[in-house]
């Protein structure tokens, strides 16, 4: 015969146990019973990753290029850059000339962070010598530099006397010139992106009068034979 009291105290445990297994199964998977944030979602104290900067190039075409003569000679129209020394009779004026170049770059509009630059120069005759080819900071304003000018020897010199910025070994018959900055140079440049300004290079490569070495002879047939190639993120 069936026992209604024996069935009571049998099923009554086996409902419990029943109702427990259900709260277990409701629980979402990958978290614990007190509540904690599943395995899908975030927790707000878990530590996440940080996105890895990005790293990118700005190339920047020079608002002006050009060269002074050892005699102070500049012509505001011409955009050659030569350097060096250059006897040739079309090296006027005037011939037997020794000659410093500058390049002039608008940092305006460039955001970001700069980390490197580098200038890279068109060159489609040289005659280098075993000297080195460095640019140089300025200290005349841009305004005066890229003026029309006669016996101005102090931007000639000016051109070669500032914190040296980068310096190489002219490679010969390459086409271009690469000239790394170094970190004065790329401070400076960082400067000029702060205030939002324009920055001016000068250039020198020592070789004597006379000795015909130079570099970038038949440059200047446009703004975009130089390029100031910054690596920013």
């Amino acid at each position: 015969m069936f026992d209604a009291h024996y069935s009571r105290r049998t099923f009554l445990p086996l409902t419990v146990l029943i109702l427990l297994a259900l709260a277990i199964m409701l629980v979402p998977f990958g978290a614990s019973a007190a509540g904690s944030t599943p395995a899908n979602r975030p927790s707000p104290h878990a530590i996440t990753a940080l996105p890895k900067p990005a790293v990118g190039t700005i190339m920047l075409t020079p608002t002006d290029t050009g060269k002074y003569t050892n005699k102070g000679f500049h012509n505001a129209t011409n955009l050659n850059y030569l350097v060096g020394d250059c006897n040739l009779l079309n090296c006027y004026p005037p011939p037997n000339a020794h000659y410093r170049n500058f390049f002039v770059f608008d940092l305006g509009g460039v955001v970001g962070t700069i980390t490197g630059a580098t200038l890279v120069a068109a060159d489609p005759f040289d005659n280098p010598p075993s000297a080195p080819y460095t640019l140089y900071a300025v200290q005349s304003s841009i305004a005066y530099v890229e003026a029309d000018q006669r016996g101005a020897t102090n931007i000639y010199h000016d051109l070669g006397a500032g914190t040296v910025y980068g310096s190489i070994i002219p490679a010969d018959n390459t086409g271009s010139q690469t000239i790394p900055l170094n970190g004065y140079g790329v401070a400076a440049i960082r400067r000029a992106e702060a205030a939002q300004q324009q920055i001016v290079f000068g250039g020198d490569m020592p070789t004597p009068i006379g000795s015909n070495g130079y570099l970038f002879g038949g440059s200047g047939s446009s703004l975009t034979d130089v390029q100031l190639v910054l690596t920013v993120r």
